[in-house]
């Protein structure tokens, strides 16, 4: 059905390219962005990209917060983050609009929102006019990763951070959040508000939470379908409401921040805060439980105890144990996918860290040692695993 197409439609169209010139992808109908929204054209090391900048004026009112109470957030929290407390304009919301929900989709929308005195919440929207232009929008992104010390998303640690730095790596640009903290709402989201919400999707966390009801909006689902008709057919109606769901989505996602930041007048701390020190807890603990849980823990590291060992904390169901000693046999073996693998299902399923999981399938893979067939096995569950979680918390 026109204008609803699959994102992997949309990927077939952008892999083999609407119009080939030089080798390079572009649009052959797509019209030029102000033509539907204001912005200009910054310059990037390898060209020019489009930047439109949605300002949300101090006295602003999404839902019931103020945007201007955004200028002030809570600084445990941030310290207990970043290390110490950061600038305010610093703090950076990211979230982007993509050509579908596979691994191998593209971001064509980034928004970076930022606190900046003077002037509101501004959310910074880089677009991909077309695509020989991506590279020029990876590398502004990697420009204001440099302005951040923390990075705040909603799912972004499984959707959006990897599908950025998969796209940086397929274009040789260098990492772009490496070293920078990195906060996902959402595993905050399922763990101190599930109980009062039916769902943890961005939109119902609105509602719920902030009083907001969007109006004008456009679903989720059918952004990719818009922008695939924006390439191939130049038809622009509706993308200027693309921006504009990305930008809600944005600042609805700091003002949740401030909402978990913020310590309610009973509690000396706040809930993120209080998220954050169980996590932190949780995992000391589970280190610290490998001694306890073998009954005959081995002498020595050597591979066949380390396997013995693993076999019997599977046995006595120890799945901090587990972890541990899979991390030991992966340094042990590294070229053996069996334990990634392994500590890969135990991060899925034996604790739910979908997140956790994806991150240990990309610090194998960037590893390069494995010979053709292993790669693809952890390819593979790499890519399941980025399937099964892309819908959370989207609309």
């Amino acid at each position: 059905m026109r204008g609803k197409a699959s994102g992997k439609d949309l990927e077939k169209l952008l892999q083999s390219g609407v119009l080939k010139k030089g080798g390079a992808l572009e649009s052959k109908k797509a019209p030029k962005s102000k033509e539907f929204i204001e912005g200009n054209r910054i310059s990037a090391p390898s060209g020019e990209t489009f930047l439109h900048r949605e300002v949300f004026p101090p006295g602003y009112l999404h839902g019931n917060v103020v945007a201007g109470s955004l200028s002030s957030l809570p600084c445990e929290p941030l310290e207990k983050l970043c290390g110490e407390a950061p600038e305010i304009s610093g703090v950076a919301f990211l979230d982007i609009e993509t050509t579908g929900l596979s691994s191998a989709c593209k971001a064509f929308l980034v928004g970076v929102g930022r606190y900046l005195p003077g002037e509101g919440f501004v959310v910074a929207q880089y677009f991909m006019e077309n695509p020989a232009s991506e590279i020029c929008l990876l590398e502004a992104i990697a420009e204001e990763a440099c302005k951040s010390s923390l990075v705040v998303t909603y799912n972004g640690a499984c959707f959006d951070l990897p599908i950025l730095e998969e796209r940086a790596r397929a274009r040789e640009i260098a990492p772009l959040f490496r070293g920078i903290p990195h906060l996902d709402l959402l595993h905050f989201a399922r763990s101190a508000w599930k109980c009062d919400s039916k769902n943890c999707r961005l939109i119902t966390m609105e509602e719920d939470l902030l009083d907001f009801w969007r109006e004008g909006d456009i679903p989720g689902r059918e952004i990719p379908g818009v922008y695939r008709e924006y390439i191939l057919r130049g038809r622009s109606e509706r993308m200027k409401t693309v921006f504009y769901h990305n930008a809600l989505d944005i600042l609805s996602l700091a003002c949740l921040f401030l909402k978990a930041s913020t310590a309610k007048e009973c509690d000396s701390r706040s809930p993120l805060e209080l998220f954050l020190h169980h996590n932190s807890n949780k995992r000391k603990t589970g280190t610290k439980k490998v001694c306890r849980a073998s009954k005959t823990p081995p002498k020595e590291d050597g591979i066949r105890s380390l396997k013995e060992l693993f076999k019997a904390q599977k046995e006595e169901g120890d799945l901090g144990g587990m972890e541990n000693t899979c991390e030991k046999l992966i340094s042990r073996e590294p070229r053996d996918p069996r334990w990634v693998l392994e500590l890969m299902r135990l991060r899925e399923c034996g604790e739910g860290d979908l997140e956790g999981a994806l991150r240990i399938a990309d610090r194998a893979l960037e590893k390069g040692l494995w010979h053709p067939k292993d790669r693809k096995k952890l390819e593979d569950r790499r890519a399941k695993i980025l399937e099964k979680i892309s819908l959370v918390g989207r609309d």
